[in-house]
């Protein structure tokens, strides 16, 4: 046990949790203090002496009933304000002969009152098998200064938490009559976790990191029961003469050794802070509608994990952050190491005179880890409310290309935005058209407008490379008119409809093919293949369309020139449909009247005036 001045606090979450012995509970051990005298020699002895940590100014006395006894069903630690061997206070302090190693730990009890007296509920290791303090580890199930009348703590002490550095790991909850009724306290441990519970609510959680300097509670502890009266903290000298902590029962079930699983918050939603599972230098606090995180200063954060949903790579939120504060501050929300928005926090008039400030940001379609930070301190806050914002959602300009089109009646033209313009199809049922939106992009709807001749039975299918396809709609009743597609957003760059059974006895013929999303960025031409669609100086991308113009035995050139100032012009002599041989290396795919062309020796940087004859067509026939 001891002493803390400045708090560094673990997981807080408000929540009703065990009550009892439930049936994943079994009793192993308690002392239900159902008889009278000294408390029970097999089950407990008491640590004596005078010299005590943190300059605590009383005398633990041995065996002597008037400081710890047990009478009218409770064990008494009476601290009493008296002159004994060179001190002025005697108490108690009573030790558990037995060590325990995982389970609920269990006391009910009525604590004491009056100032400098802290009476403390524990654990302390039987042996410290990772050598002293803090390095073998302290659990410190209840603790109540009479600086915080009202305020109960839960605490771990490790090589890398504990109250010397700062760092030790603490919840707070508070309760206004601590020393009229009895409550129950009780902490669940886990080899993964510890949890903390005052009257079976939930306050604070320490998860295992994978290390004993943090985690070292896999060995046995023994209970400690004590009233001691403060020597480093201000108003010690009290005016009482007598004060006592009575104590119900302890009791130790045996259970599961794995805790609940971390929770995770939905997004959209409300968060709100009191429900973090990590924190630094904050403290719990009600108010008129349930709990605000308050005591925030400089530097002090809290840690949310939430699971951001809505589909589609990534989720736009509104936030608004409920706070309150006399004089304004500012914090930062992050995830991980990137900073994602800052609040500034108004002068709202008071501690307790809440406004809402508004903020927003996006998140990807995932796990993560959010961390409120702040600034300035100065402010409390009490929700996080994440509305999620619809995305714009945005019809993407296209090119197309088609297995087969009939006269006058070009790919084209479902691109065009001209809904009296169509795209015909050969007069058979295996047909294809696709769509290409120039980079990939996020794809949530589809929407086709057909002219008479339309699709009854057909596929759409998206693809990144234009090579690996996946079907997203598979249609079997196809009627005609506007067909619109919304599903799952998917990540691709072409679209196509793979004809299976035409509605009449004529082609496909389409006025549009739409493909919509939220817009999104801008993802690689071709992840598969391409370099970059905007490559720096001396790269280049090229893809060509070119039209129906029948060649006979002609050859086209395309030469890349860099025009002295670091740009890349190129020029094509003709194009013609043919045979692609290519020169330097090149590499193509070719699907309908497209043509993608790359290669890694255009990696190279041109030198001014350079030019490069970088392929030819050849005409076929």
């Amino acid at each position: 046990m001891k002493i803390i001045k400045s708090l560094c606090m673990g997981a807080v979450l408000a929540l009703s949790a065990f009550a009892g012995a439930e049936s994943n509970w079994s009793l192993m051990w308690s002392d239900e203090f159902n008889y009278a005298g000294l408390p029970d020699s097999d089950k407990w002895f008491f640590e004596h002496g005078p010299d005590w940590p943190n300059g605590e100014l009383q005398y633990y006395t041995n065996n002597r009933v008037e400081n710890g006894r047990v009478e009218n069903g409770v064990l008494v630690i009476e601290a009493r304000q008296e002159q004994y061997q060179g001190k002025q206070y005697t108490s108690a302090r009573l030790l558990s002969h037995e060590g325990f190693t995982y389970g609920r730990m269990e006391i009910r009890a009525k604590l004491t009152s009056g100032i400098g007296l802290w009476p403390a509920i524990w654990m302390f290791p039987k042996n410290e098998i990772y050598g002293y303090w803090p390095l073998s580890g302290e659990i410190d199930i209840m603790e109540n200064w009479s600086w915080d009348a009202n305020g109960i703590y839960g605490t771990v002490h490790t090589e890398d938490y504990n109250h010397i550095n700062h760092t030790e790991k603490q919840g707070r909850i508070e309760f206004p009559d601590l020393d009229d009724a009895f409550h129950v306290y009780a902490i669940e441990w886990y080899e993964d976790q510890i949890r903390w519970f005052v009257d079976d609510t939930l306050f604070f959680t320490l998860y295992n990191e994978g290390t004993t300097s943090s985690y070292p509670f896999n060995h046995p502890f023994h209970f400690i029961l004590n009233v001691a009266v403060e020597g480093n903290s201000p108003g010690n000298e009290g005016t009482w003469t007598k004060r006592t902590m009575e104590v119900d029962y302890v009791r130790v079930f045996s259970g599961p050794l794995q805790g609940p699983a971390l929770p995770v918050h939905d997004l959209p939603g409300t968060l709100e802070a009191e429900d973090y599972f990590d924190a630094r230098g904050v403290r719990n606090e009600n108010n008129t509608t349930g709990k605000n995180v308050g005591y925030i200063d400089p530097n002090d954060w809290m840690d949310y994990k939430v699971n951001a949903t809505g589909g589609g790579a990534s989720q736009s939120f509104t936030t608004r952050y409920r706070v309150s504060s006399p004089a304004g501050g500012k914090f930062e929300l992050r995830n991980g190491n990137t900073l994602l928005e800052t609040i500034t926090v108004p002068a709202t008039g008071g501690w307790q005179a809440w406004q809402d400030v508004a903020g927003s940001i996006t998140l990807p379609a995932d796990e993560h880890t959010l961390r409120l930070f702040s600034v300035t301190g100065g402010f409390n806050i009490d929700r996080v409310e994440f509305e999620g914002q619809v995305p714009a959602t945005l019809v993407y300009p296209c090119t197309a290309s088609a297995q087969s089109v009939e006269q006058g009646f070009p790919a084209s033209n479902v691109c065009d935005g001209n809904t009296s313009s169509r795209w015909s199809s050969d007069w058979n049922d295996s047909q294809w058209i696709m769509v290409d939106l120039g980079s990939v992009k996020p794809i949530s709807e589809v929407e086709l407008t057909w002219e008479a001749a339309y699709g009854k039975v057909y596929n759409i299918q998206v693809s990144s490379n234009g090579n690996d396809w996946q079907t997203i709609v598979a249609e079997t009743n196809g009627n005609g008119g506007v067909d619109t597609y919304g599903f799952t957003q998917v990540e691709a760059r072409y679209v196509r409809i793979q004809g299976v059974q035409r509605g009449t006895s004529y082609g496909y013929s389409l006025y549009s093919f739409d493909v919509s999303g939220d817009g999104g960025s801008d993802g690689p031409t071709n992840p598969s293949t391409n370099p970059p669609a905007q490559p720096p100086e001396g790269n280049l991308a090229i893809r060509i369309e070119y039209t129906n113009d029948w060649g006979q035995g002609y050859c086209a050139d395309l030469f890349v020139t860099n025009n002295g100032t670091n740009q890349v012009n190129w020029n094509v002599n003709a194009i013609v449909e043919g045979t692609l041989t290519t020169s330097w290396n090149a590499n193509y795919t070719q699907t309908g009247s497209t043509i993608n062309v790359w290669a890694d020796g255009w990696n190279k940087k041109l030198a001014a005036g350079e030019t490069r004859n970088v392929f030819g067509f050849c005409a076929d026939r």
